[in-house]
């Protein structure tokens, strides 16, 4: 499944990501996908991080989505996934002062600033 969401994802926008951070959740780290990874993308990361930002993250969706759930009778979430996503990437986040949408080269800069500070002495480059 996950294999098939990546091909589906590379064939639709006909591009393949230098780099790609995920979490260390099985669906990642299992030896079908690592291999599929390996040939497909340079970089891939599974940082060391808490649990704080999913933990914030899936009771939103959950909260936004248990009425379209129990309207569809059923309990699989990737059937109102991408709906959610575009709402949730064009909603203004607190953190990076605005919405994931609408961040860009011209304005990544400030995102990070927003997200780390000023007084962060290196920028990543891209």
């Amino acid at each position: 499944m996950m294999i098939r969401a990546f091909q589906s994802i590379f064939r639709e926008t006909n591009r393949r990501p230098k780099k790609l951070q995920t979490d260390k959740g099985g669906e990642f780290l299992n030896k079908t996908v690592q291999t599929f990874l390996k040939s497909n993308v340079s970089n891939t990361l599974q940082p060391i991080t808490s649990k704080s930002s999913c933990g914030t993250f899936q009771p939103h969706f959950e909260i936004e989505n248990v009425e379209v759930l129990t309207a569809k009778g059923t309990r699989r979430y990737d059937d109102v996934l991408q709906d959610f996503m575009k709402g949730y990437n064009g909603s203004y986040h607190r953190s990076i002062g605005m919405a994931p949408e609408t961040v860009t080269k011209l304005n990544q800069e400030t995102v990070w600033h927003n997200l780390y500070g000023t007084g962060t002495r290196c920028y990543p480059k891209c």
